[in-house]
């Protein structure tokens, strides 16, 4: 029955992202690379970043609906290149090459991730995380700057970790979530 529950689940998760698809078009020529996103909201955030995953550019999307932006990207270093479209549960990434002041767009390239999601009821931290290359996520509490807890989820396409926080201690939380390279941060108040 478990079993059952994280099939459905997961099919429930992936048809309600694929109903907010992101349509990402590159297109490089001359010295200009034209990046445009469909179906962006206000609030999601556009990031370049080298292949040491530093951040080159980052922008935060003002209006919902169609993002376009012309880019000048001939004078970086040779070397690969990943552009960045933070949603509020994943991340859309796709990779581009720069050689010889020439940008190659990587063909197929486009992935995602999935964020950890949070949610607080009544005292209850749930965290949930769909994950397909199942790497583990860390788990980090703070109360009041103390570090109160922490877990490592694992062994599984989809995390999930309850946590009840004692009803006495009021105050300022912070989550820290690590998967992978990333780090993700919570911050609530009981």
């Amino acid at each position: 029955m478990k079993t059952l529950k994280h099939i459905v689940l997961t099919a429930l998760m992936l048809t309600a992202l694929n109903g907010y698809s992101t349509e990402i078009e590159i297109v490089s020529s001359a010295s200009v690379t034209t990046l445009q996103f469909s179906n962006v909201k206000k609030g999601q955030q556009i990031m370049i970043k080298d292949g040491l995953k530093t951040v080159l550019y980052k922008e935060f999307i003002n209006t919902s609906g169609t993002y376009l932006r012309k880019f000048d990207l001939t004078a970086l270093k040779d070397g690969m290149y990943f552009i960045e479209l933070h949603k509020d549960c994943e991340i859309i990434i796709k990779s581009l090459y720069i050689e010889n002041n020439n940008v190659m767009i990587i063909q197929d390239s486009e992935s995602k991730e999935f964020k950890p999601v949070l949610k607080l009821n009544k005292g209850t931290v749930m965290i949930s995380q769909l994950t397909l290359a199942q790497k583990p996520l860390s788990i980090s509490f703070y109360y009041d700057g103390e570090l109160i807890h922490e877990e490592t989820l694992s062994g599984s396409m989809i995390l999930n970790g309850a946590y009840q926080l004692s009803t006495d201690k009021k105050g300022d939380y912070v989550v820290f979530m690590k998967s992978g390279d990333r780090t993700y941060t919570n911050n609530f108040t009981l």
